[in-house]
This record gives C-alpha cells, structure tokens and sequence, in this order.
C-alpha cells in the first residue's frame, strides 16, 4: 500500500490560485469586435460594402473623368472620335460573356415589319444586324415582328465595349455607376458621422442636465429650428451655393441631427441616476467622465441603429430630391439621379434602370444586416457571450 501512495504527488490547496482569473481580460471594444467577427452575415455585409465603396473610388480615379458628361471614344481604325448618335442607347456588352444574352449588345424590342422595308427607316435596320422572332397582327391590323438586334454592328462599333451600356447621351453608364455608388455612399457616411456627432453632444449635454434651465433652453431651441423643412434650407443652399454634393451634406445635416440628439437625451434621463452613475459620481467623477465612460456606451447600440438609418435616409431623400431637380448635377452622378433618368427611359433603354436598382438594393440589405449585427456586438448586456 505505501508503495502506491508513494506515486502520487500531493498538491496542496490555495485559495489564491482557484481563484484566479484563467481566461485574457478583453476591453468593450475587443470584445465587440470579436463578437462581430463570429457573426459571419454581419461581417460578410461589412467586406462587401468596403470592397465596393473602394473599388468606387479605383475606377472613379482611374476612369477619364470626362466620359461622365460626353463620350470620347476613338475608332482605331481612323484615329477620330466616334460620334455621339452612333453611342446613344447601347445596351451592355461584356468581352467574353457575348452568349450571355444580358451582356451581348443586343435589344430585343416590337417594330412594325414594314419599317424593315420602309426606304425611311430601314437604314436603321441593316441587313445582317438582327433576327426576326415572330409576327404577329395587332388589333388595327398592323403587322408587328419582335425583333433582336445586334446594335454595336448596327453602328459598326464592334471593337466597343460597354459593360453597363450607354445612357440617351452616350454616357458610359459602368463609370457613371461606380461614380453613383461613392457619392451616395459618401453622402450617406458624411451625413450619418455629422448627424451622430453633433446630434450625440448636443443631446447628452441637454440629457446629462436634464429639468435645468439648460435643458430647456437646448430644447426648445431644437424643436424651433427642427420645424424648418430641410428642403427650404437646400433650395436657399443651392441658390447661394449652386447644387452639388456639399450643398446636398449640408443641408441634410443641418436638420437630421435633432433626432439623434431627442433620442440621445432621452437615454441619458434614463441612464444618469443608475446605480453605477451614482457611485462614480459618489468617488469624484467629472461631468465629462460620467457622460462619455459610463453614460455613452450603453446608448452606443441605439446610436448604430440611427447610423444605419441614417445612410439609406439620406441615399432615398437625394433620390426624390433628383424627381424635382434639386438633387445632384448630371456631372456629378449618384445612384438617385441614375435611377431617375433610368425611369425616363425605362421602356426603350431598361438596363438604365434596373442596374442602378440592384446595386443600390444590395447597398440597402447590406447596411440592415451590419447594423442588426453591430448592434448586437455592440451591446454591453452581451458581454462575454
């Protein structure tokens, strides 16, 4: 028996030890991050929209900027300049994917069968640049044929590629796009960082003393100037500053952070008289301390939701603003003005639709599903989940 004992090594208990912390101490925001991580819808979201918003910017810095406005295209075969009624209404083409009938530069669309006679407009269909699909009478007797048509050798352009086709002006519509997707984008971050910053200070300070004087006098401030319609203040911006896409910001700015800064107060008189609010202020904490260290991260959730409101808002309000002609220049392309213009010519040129459509769609779901993922890592009562 003293032999077996023999084998054992006896370790004595310390209270110290068990009860030491085995696991690496993570701070908020690591510990947010690590959980965004693990949320693989979240973070798929997030690489996409940095890919695409960079790769807006390689293209739109790479890209003859020029094109965005009037089309330079050279004939390598002479050395001038295309002409711009031959590079109107091209529907996209894509070397390589020629069978794939979305990207092979040909319209399929309804004609009467006497235009293919007709000496005034045949030249519009020349031999060997289309095929007839079928016929058919309509009900006054018109004999209409369905027909495809390849309109780059229409208009003997074939060494021509346009990925997204070409708009009524002859504008490349693949650089006009990329350039849609960074300013929208663009306006939709600007708008949202300059909303949540000043909204956020605004209401903390007004939250953090809120039933003073001071509180009252911020608030019945913001609900003074928040009654002023942001479109007055863009059609004023744009009378002294012309329209443009700081004259868009601005005025989106100067009304959309009264709701982050209501629904900042509104947090802050829920959260100030806390417990742990309380006990730091027991032990000497600032102002400043109580409302950025203890208040504020505990409104960070609601203050992504804002965010990711915030940018579509902003996306849609440029969009109907393009309706009435107070959006964007055409020289200055967004994905509203595109899709405006794409609904004029959504009969004869559709893919000026329903390509800026897509993307600003999948720009829209991605930024939902970052922001239900964000909120969630974001959110101190997970911690440690």
């Amino acid at each position: 028996m003293p032999e077996i004992v023999n084998k054992f090594n006896f370790v004595k208990n310390k209270a110290v030890e068990t009860e030491a912390i085995s696991g690496k101490s993570l701070g908020y925001w690591k510990d947010s991050f690590r959980r965004l991580l693990l949320n693989k819808v979240a973070f798929s979201c997030l690489a996409f929209l940095l890919l695409l918003y960079i790769f807006s910017w390689i293209i739109t810095l790479t890209s003859n900027t020029s094109t965005i406005i009037e089309p330079q295209i050279e004939n390598p075969n002479t050395g001038a300049y295309i002409e711009k009624q031959y590079l109107s209404g091209l529907p996209p083409r894509i070397k390589g994917l020629e069978w794939f009938s979305w990207f092979n530069g040909k319209s399929t669309f309804t004609i009467p069968k006497a235009s293919l006679t007709n000496p005034q407009t045949a030249y519009k269909y020349r031999e060997g640049t289309y095929e007839i699909n079928s016929c058919t009478v309509d009900a006054r007797g018109v004999e209409m044929c369905s027909i495809t048509q390849d309109m780059y050798a229409q208009n003997n352009i074939e060494f021509v590629y346009f990925p997204f086709g070409t708009d009524d002006g002859a504008r490349d519509q693949w650089i006009r796009t990329w350039f849609g997707v960074r300013n929208s984008i663009s306006i939709g971050i600007l708008v949202a960082i300059f909303d949540i910053v000043v909204g956020t200070i605004y209401g903390a300070i007004a939250g953090f003393y809120g039933g003073t004087k001071i509180d009252n006098v911020m608030m019945r401030f913001a609900e003074i100037y928040g009654s002023i319609p942001s479109i007055v203040l863009l059609i004023l911006l744009a009378s002294v500053l012309g329209r443009g896409f700081w004259t868009m910001v601005i005025a989106m700015v100067l009304t959309g952070w009264i709701n982050v800064a209501t629904m900042i107060r509104a947090q802050f008189l829920r959260y100030r008289d806390h417990d742990f609010v309380l006990a730091s202020k027991t032990v000497g904490a600032s102002s400043r301390r109580l409302i950025f260290k203890h208040i504020l991260p505990n409104v960070v959730s609601q203050l992504v939701i804002l965010a990711a409101f915030d940018v579509p808002s902003a996306i849609f309000y440029e969009a109907t603003l393009s309706f009435i002609g107070l959006g964007l220049p055409v020289d200055q392309p967004s994905l509203g003005n595109l899709i405006t213009r794409g609904i004029t010519n959504r009969v004869m040129l559709p893919y000026m639709l329903w390509i800026p459509t897509i993307i600003l769609s999948l720009i829209l779901l991605a930024i939902n599903l970052l922001a239900n993922g964000l909120r969630d890592a974001l959110d101190p009562r997970l911690r440690g989940r």
